[in-house]
């Protein structure tokens, strides 16, 4: 079974610089964390493996993103502005 979540309240990421801080849940340490444009096109991805995941945002243009977590179980979309 799969648990879709769509939230922007709960996840509270914030832009330090060219770097966009995404501060996580224990639950989701070691597990997939990408960043996608409005459009579902797969930015960056990686593997969460501590309690603050960053991403480069110096080569992306201001705009709506999304931030998806991933388990075996929870597929959490975050909708996220960069200014």
């Amino acid at each position: 079974m799969i648990i879709l979540v769509y939230t922007d309240i709960t996840l509270l990421p914030y832009v330090n610089g060219n770097l966009l801080k995404v501060p996580l849940k224990r639950r989701f340490t070691e597990k997939k964390i990408g960043l996608y444009d409005i459009y579902g096109r797969i930015l960056e991805s990686g593997i969460a493996d501590s309690d603050i995941h960053e991403f480069n945002i110096s080569k992306f243009h201001p705009g709506i993103y999304l931030i998806v977590l991933t388990d075996d179980s929870v597929l959490e979309v975050h909708k996220v502005v960069i200014r």
